[in-house]
Order: structure tokens, then C-alpha cells, then sequence
């Protein structure tokens, strides 16, 4: 069997299981067109299967048009997913890098924080080694402070002791009476001689102000004294009874002290109030510091005292008096600096005060101004020291004096002259009166407590013309005195 033509050598097969493979994806026309050959048509025709091939090709062609179209949608799909995937990874690592940005930010800034925290924290640190030192520095100074309180919480009991053992009789709790014995006690082969003893007269108060007051507890003080010895000396028991302070008080001045003074009726008055109304008087008043300053620059040490220690005694004694004279007892104890410094410019001679007062400033003798007892104690060796040397300062000095210094009636005359005569007078026979003065009287008021010039009652140039009288002319000549004048013996 021959080929058809075109077709040499090609031989066309199938089976079925081709057949049923490519049946459902052809679609072949139920019915055959026009012209051409039945379906199955066996041996087919060139023609047809040319147009067969070329409609397979068609469809084969659509549907890889259509898978490329699929596949490019399916691209452009997935273009589209990773643009915009990577779109959101840019976005993402854009606002990852905003994120570290601030971070990074808050960490610096913590960091600076952190710093300036830890700086401040040193400083802290340095103000609390500072306020520590203070403290310490403040410690130590309480510490002192509370040892100069105590010491002078001594100083103050001290002056209290003195001041309570000074009037003991009004600070002291009274002591019961002891009964005396009816019978005098017997002693073998003793004779007991009663003798006459007179009885201490109590003092007598009169007075208004705080030195009376005090002036009044001496003197009952020393009064309290001797009836407490009369007692002790008394034989047979027979006790001397002190009067109270009640019977002291001068009559007039009792309701006077009961009105304006304690407050109460006289009549109810008790020994009690009246001790405390006297003890009122132990306060001190406040310091004038002139009057001080004034009294003590007349205190002097006295250099006629030969023991150069019973100078500082009297030195001493002599600032105390000054200090009850002006009711000024226990300055010493409150301010033992002034007190020093007092009585070191009372020191005699002035060489002696001089290196007195180098020596004070001296670091080992800042101590003594604290303490006047200390600076008493040291001013007294010093002075014994200087005593010891005293008649060797005095024997250096030229015993003979100079000779344009020596007197008239020593001096050796020149030669060529002769010596002057000098009359030797008794002055204890001559009347004191030649050599006073007596006050002259005003001419005006006849007063001796001023003259013309200074009279209130003098007018202008009145005083001048008065006295004109009394001074010579030019000729030797001097006028009458007013008549009103009373002339000088």
C-alpha cells in the first residue's frame, strides 16, 4: 500500500489507550463540517489531519499562551508580594534604626544621667567629709564647752559655798535647841570658877538698800559667831539664845519691808520671809564697768611692804575691797581674764608690771587667765623671785648723787669767792598760816567758792573795772580796794 502523497514514510499510529489519553482534552465537533471527512475516517486523509495537527497546534499554542499568561500573572503576583514584602522589610528596618536611634539616645542620656548622678554622688561625698569634719570639730568643742560648763559650775558652787559660809546664820537650816542640864556637871578635884561674861548685843537694821542689807548679814554673821563661842565656853549648859532676825529690824522699817518689800502683813511675817528678803540682797547688781574701770585704776601694789609675797596678799585684798565697795563680790569667779588683767596693771615697779605682762603672753602662761587663784599663786613666786634680787638692783644705783645735782649748801665754792651764808630756820615755830592761802572772797557776793570773774551776778565788763584797783600802775602805785571788798589780813 502506497503513502498518500506528502506524507512518505510516515506511518500514523495509535491505540486506544492514546485515544482515551487526548479524548477529553480535544474537543472535536459532534458533527463534521462541511467538506470534511467523517471522524474515524480510515485511512484517514492528509488534509484533514493536517487540519487536525494544526488545530491541536492552535489549541496547544492557546493554552501555553494561556499558561505563559498564568505564569505572568503569577510573577507579576509574586513581584508584586516581594515589592511589597520588601517595601515592609524597608519600612520595618527604617523604624528598626529609629528605634536603635532612640535607644541609643536613652541610653546616652541615661549614661549622662548616671554620670551626673555619680558626680553629684561624690560631691555628697565630699560635704559629708566636710560636714563630718565639722561635726567632729563641733564635738570637740561641746566636749570643751561642757568642761568649761562644769568648771565653771564649780566656780559658781564654789562662790555659793563662800557665800553661804559668809552668812551662814540666814542660808543654814536651824538647829533644835539642846536642853541644858538642871544640875552643872562634877568633876573630882576640880574647882569650877564662874566668871562674868558680857552678852553679844545683836545688830540693828534700818536701812533700805542691797550694801545695807549686806552691811546687816555681816554683822548678825559675826554676832551669830559670838553667841555660838559665848555657848561653847559657858559652863553648866546654860545656852545664850540668839535673837531673831524679827527683833533686828528697826520698828519703823518693819511695815515699810512687810508693804512694799515682801508683801505681806507685818503681823504675819515668819523668820523665814525675812531670810529670804535679806538673802534677795546676795544677787548682784548689774556691772558698771566704768565705776570699775575708775576704782581700779587707783588700786596700786604697795612697794613699802617688804615681804614681796604679802605684796600679792595685799594686792589681793586691796581688789577685794574694791570689788565689796562696789558691791561687786564674786567677780573674781565670773571673770577671772578682767581680774588678771587688773591686778597686773596694779604691779609695782613698772619694770616689774612690764615684763609681768610679756610673760603673760607667753603660750605655757595663757592658762593663768582663766584662773586668778593660779595667776595670784604665780604673781606671788615671781615676786618672791624678784625680791631675792631687789636690794642688789638697789645697791647698783649711784648712792652719791651728781654734782651740778647736789645742794646749794653741799656744793664746794670757787676759788676767788666766798662762800654764801645760808640761814637755818626753825619752821615749827613759824604759824602754819604763812604757809596756806586762804580763799579770797567775790567782790561781788562776798562768796568763796569763786571769784569776780566767774560770779553769776556780775555783768558785762563790771568785773574787769572791780578789780582794776588792785594791780599797780605804771607808777608803782596801787589803788584803793572797792569799799564793799573786805582787804586781806
Amino acid at each position: 500500500m502506497s503513502s498518500p502523497p506528502g506524507t512518505a514514510g510516515l506511518v500514523l499510529r495509535r491505540t486506544v489507550s492514546q485515544e482515551m489519553q487526548y479524548a477529553p482534552t480535544m474537543s472535536l465537533p459532534s458533527t463534521p463540517t462541511a467538506g470534511a471527512l467523517p471522524f474515524a475516517a480510515y485511512p484517514p486523509e492528509i488534509a484533514a489531519v493536517q487540519r487536525l495537527g494544526q488545530h491541536l497546534g492552535n489549541q496547544v499554542q492557546a493554552a501555553v499562551h494561556e499558561q505563559s499568561a498564568r505564569l505572568d500573572d503569577v510573577q507579576n503576583a509574586v513581584g508584586a508580594q516581594t515589592r511589597h514584602t520588601y517595601e515592609q522589610m524597608v519600612h520595618l528596618h527604617h523604624q528598626q534604626q529609629l528605634h536603635s536611634q532612640q535607644q541609643m539616645e536613652m541610653n546616652n542620656r541615661l549614661m549622662a544621667e548616671l554620670e551626673e548622678q555619680r558626680r553629684r554622688q561624690e560631691v555628697l561625698v565630699e560635704q559629708l567629709h566636710v560636714q563630718k569634719k565639722q561635726t567632729e570639730a563641733h564635738e570637740q568643742g561641746l566636749h570643751q564647752a561642757a568642761a568649761a560648763s562644769v568648771k565653771h559650775g564649780e566656780q559658781l558652787e564654789e562662790m555659793r559655798r563662800r557665800t553661804s559660809a559668809r552668812w551662814h546664820a540666814f542660808s543654814a537650816t536651824p538647829v533644835p535647841a539642846v536642853a541644858a542640864p538642871t544640875t552643872a556637871p562634877a568633876v573630882a578635884g576640880a574647882q569650877v570658877v564662874y566668871g562674868f561674861q558680857e552678852v553679844p548685843k545683836a545688830p540693828s537694821f534700818n536701812g533700805s538698800t542691797k550694801v545695807q542689807m549686806r552691811k546687816f548679814m555681816d554683822q548678825y554673821e559675826a554676832y551669830a559667831r559670838e553667841v555660838n563661842i559665848a555657848n561653847a565656853q559657858r559652863p553648866g549648859g546654860a545656852q545664850i539664845q540668839r535673837a531673831p532676825l524679827s527683833a533686828c529690824i528697826d520698828p519703823l522699817s518693819v511695815e515699810r519691808i512687810a508693804y512694799w518689800e515682801i508683801g505681806k502683813a507685818s503681823h504675819e511675817l515668819t523668820e523665814e520671809d525675812w531670810k529670804v528678803f535679806f538673802l534677795g540682797a546676795k544677787d548682784c547688781d548689774p556691772v558698771d564697768m566704768s565705776k570699775l574701770d575708775a576704782a581700779m585704776a587707783k588700786l596700786k601694789m604697795d612697794t613699802t611692804v617688804q615681804s614681796a609675797e604679802s605684796r600679792v596678799s595685799k594686792l589681793v585684798s586691796d581688789f577685794e575691797a574694791v570689788l565689796v565697795r562696789l558691791s561687786m563680790e564674786g567677780f573674781a569667779e565670773a571673770e577671772p581674764k578682767l581680774t588678771v588683767d587688773y591686778l597686773v596693771a596694779a604691779v609695782q615697779p613698772p619694770a616689774v608690771r612690764a615684763r609681768v605682762k610679756e610673760l603673760m603672753k607667753l603660750n605655757e602662761n595663757r592658762s593663768l587667765k582663766k584662773d586668778a587663784r593660779d595667776f595670784k599663786r604665780w604673781l606671788a613666786d615671781y615676786m618672791r623671785r624678784y625680791g631675792e634680787f631687789e636690794p642688789l638692783m638697789a645697791a647698783a644705783v649711784p648712792a652719791t648723787a651728781k654734782p651740778d645735782k647736789l645742794p646749794a649748801a653741799t656744793k664746794t665754792p670757787k676759788a676767788g669767792k666766798a662762800p654764801k651764808v645760808v640761814a637755818v630756820v626753825n619752821v615749827d615755830k613759824i604759824p602754819k598760816s604763812n604757809f596756806t592761802q586762804e580763799k579770797r572772797a567775790c567782790f561781788k557776793c562776798l562768796s568763796t567758792e569763786h571769784n569776780v570773774f566767774k560770779c553769776p551776778k556780775v555783768a558785762d565788763g563790771e568785773a574787769l573795772s572791780m578789780t582794776s584797783g588792785l594791780w599797780p600802775t605804771r607808777s608803782g602805785k596801787r589803788t584803793s580796794y572797792p569799799s564793799h571788798v573786805p582787804r586781806p589780813c
